[in-house]
């Protein structure tokens, strides 16, 4: 086990794909929301993937979204 008593030299980071699906109405039109997202918390109204406070999970889709749509 390493000892970090004098610092940290950098880091070595993990990459994860994710792919999450957002619903359709019969309409056709995408409820693409936070609250949609099995990543967002709402007790907490965060998102798990950058821990930032969602403002309006409901409507919207955080400032700070790491996930981008994917064309067909």
């Amino acid at each position: 086990m390493s000892s970090f008593d004098s610092g940290v030299r950098g880091y070595v980071f993990g990459v994860a794909t994710v792919r999450v699906p957002f619903p359709i109405d019969w309409t056709g039109v995408a409820n693409i929301n936070c609250v949609q997202c099995p990543f967002y918390s709402p007790s907490s109204r965060r998102c798990q993937l950058n821990k930032e406070v969602v403002a309006f999970p409901e409507k919207y889709v955080g400032d700070m979204c790491p996930l981008e749509e994917e064309t067909e």
